[in-house]
Order: structure tokens, then sequence, then C-alpha cells
């Protein structure tokens, strides 16, 4: 049985990922570094949506051998929101779409939901809404965490130590 293939696109279509299987997890979160990164891409020029309405970042995350960049890899800037942040968030400048983040700690990516064009599964929580700064409801349509909540550790771990 082969795995499912998802794409992942920049707005213009020059920078394109790929993941193999499924998401060890498919969420919103609403940290400091998600809320502060996705405001510092959006400003740039002609920028594409990295926030939701209220200031969620939507994700599928997955670990590392199921990622990768098939087309336009030479495209993609790093972004840090310091120079010694752990984590670098890849913007294809020609359109400036982000496309994924990645933690040089973490055996995962996380991908921009909204960048994929093929299905995407539906999300499963919001968390980290202790740091969240919009003055809009919280949606109930999901689940959610005022911070990071058991079931993301466990969802880690039992990725961490799965076979590819």
């Amino acid at each position: 049985m082969t795995a499912m293939l998802r794409r992942a696109r920049c707005a213009c279509g020059k920078v394109m990922g790929q993941a193999r299987g499924e998401p060890f997890l498919n969420a919103a979160c609403y940290c400091v570094d998600c809320q502060t990164a996705g405001q510092k891409i959006e400003a740039l020029a002609d920028a594409q949506p990295v926030c939701t309405k209220d200031g969620g970042t939507e994700y599928l995350t997955y670990r590392d051998d199921q990622w990768q960049i098939i087309d336009g890899q030479d495209l993609l800037t790093g972004m840090q929101l310091t120079p010694k942040a752990p984590t670098t968030r890849y913007v294809a400048p020609c359109c400036n779409s982000a496309l994924y983040l990645k933690n040089k700690y973490g055996f995962w990516v996380s991908t921009y939901r909204n960048r994929y064009v093929d299905d995407i599964p539906p999300l499963e929580w919001r968390h980290k809404l202790d740091a969240r700064s919009s003055d809009l409801p919280v949606p109930e349509d999901l689940p959610f965490y005022k911070g990071f909540p058991f079931r993301l550790w466990v969802r880690i771990l039992k990725a961490r130590f799965s076979r590819p």
C-alpha cells in the first residue's frame, strides 16, 4: 500500500513541498512565537496569509522523513525571530508564502496548513490560548487548551518512535 502524498506550494507555484503519509499533529497554535512570526511574515510585500483571523497558525506536523521540498528549494529563505532562536520559518520570497518551520532540536517539521493544494484533514484542536492576543471570541468548534496539552507530548513521543 502506498502512503498518501500531500502537496504544498507557495502562492505563485515556484516552490513545492510534499508530505508523505498522515501528519501526527493537525492543530492551530497561538504561542507568542507563532503569532509574532505570522505577523512579521504577513507584513512582507504582497505576503500570503499565515494567521487565522483570531491570530492562530494552523499546521500539519510531520516527522522530518515525511517532508521534502521537491521544487524551488534554492528559492526558500529562512527567517528566525532572533539570531539564537531555535526555530526557522521558511518563506518563498517570490510571493512571500510561508511553507514550513523547523525547530533545530526537533525531529519534525510543521507545515503551514493553508499552503496545501490536496485534501487537508480537519483541525483537531487549538493550543496555547493563554498567549492568544485576539479580542475575538474563541471558536468553540474544536477542543482548545490554554497551554500545550498532554496529548501533544504523547503524539510527539509516539511519532518519535514510530517507523517510517
